[in-house]
């Protein structure tokens, strides 16, 4: 009897078997391809946390006027001179950002021994009278109690209590926001400049009354549409500029009224011709 010893060719196997072997070695070759980089990247990471050469060394400090340097870095906590790299830069922003002055910050690693942080404060567009007084922002956020050799350099808002503010009542927050419209507006305006404002009362009858900072008169601008207003105002300005006036009535369609301290007396200007009528 004859044996025959058959033998297989490799190159014979079927090619759908060889596609098969591809496949798993793509498929086990990939994991461990990405474990492999995240393995050395991840070693890198930790030893660039230890290294020497990324200790902070430097802290640049840019956009604070109000908030000292010093405070800022102590607020930062970064005096025990932490690697860049270990810095939590949420962490950071977030103790920033819980001083009443700073209404946002930025930061950024600047390689290899370097942060940059710039502050963007707040900027007052008012006092607020709470029985203290209180710097408001452009946005109606009341941030932080003024101290008093700034209480000249802006206009004061009155006739919102401290439980309106607590309890957020919606009337007084709109009366609120739209002073800080008004003033925003002033800014501009060449006849009631910003500076020419000492205080904003918010009455809950009437609307806005502005008072000015040199005679103190009474101007009235009820609830809106305060640019129409200022545009009727500066067209009799040149009338009444010289008066003593105890009050501008601006209200009133149509016309300004206008009253004297002195005699009393009102005065009614229409708002086209620039006519004058005695009441």
């Amino acid at each position: 009897m004859t044996l025959r010893m058959q033998t297989t060719n490799p190159n014979t196997r079927p090619k759908g078997y060889q596609r098969f072997l591809l496949r798993v070695s793509v498929i086990t070759l990939i994991p461990l391809s990405v474990a492999g980089v995240t393995f050395l990247f991840l070693s890198l990471y930790l030893f660039l946390r230890g290294a020497p050469f990324l200790r902070l060394k430097e802290v640049e400090i840019e956009g604070n006027r109000r908030v000292p340097t010093d405070e800022i870095l102590a607020i930062a906590e970064v005096e025990d001179k932490p690697n860049i790299l270990s810095l939590d830069i949420k962490a950071l922003n977030r103790r920033l950002e819980g001083h009443p002055w700073i209404e946002g910050s930025t930061i950024k690693r600047i390689f290899p021994d370097g942060i940059r942080i710039v502050i963007q404060e707040r900027k007052p567009m008012a006092l607020i009278h709470l029985g203290r007084l209180y710097y408001v922002d452009v946005n109606g956020e009341i941030f932080h109690e003024a101290s008093g050799r700034e209480r000249a350099a802006y206009p004061i808002v009155t006739g919102i209590r401290r439980e309106d503010v607590e309890n957020k009542e919606r009337k007084a927050y709109m009366l609120l926001q739209k002073a800080l419209q008004l003033l925003k507006m002033t800014q501009g305006n060449k006849i009631l400049p910003y500076r020419s404002i000492s205080q904003v009362h918010l009455d809950r009858a009437v609307g806005l009354l502005l008072y000015t900072t040199k005679k103190g008169t009474e101007i009235r601008l009820g609830f809106g549409d305060f640019e129409r207003k200022l545009q009727r105002l500066s067209k009799i300005w040149p009338a009444i500029r010289s008066m003593e006036l105890c009050f501008i009535d601006c209200t009133v369609p149509k016309r300004i009224i206008v009253g004297q301290k002195r005699s009393g007396k009102m005065s009614a200007f229409k708002q086209k011709t620039g006519q004058k009528h005695s009441q």
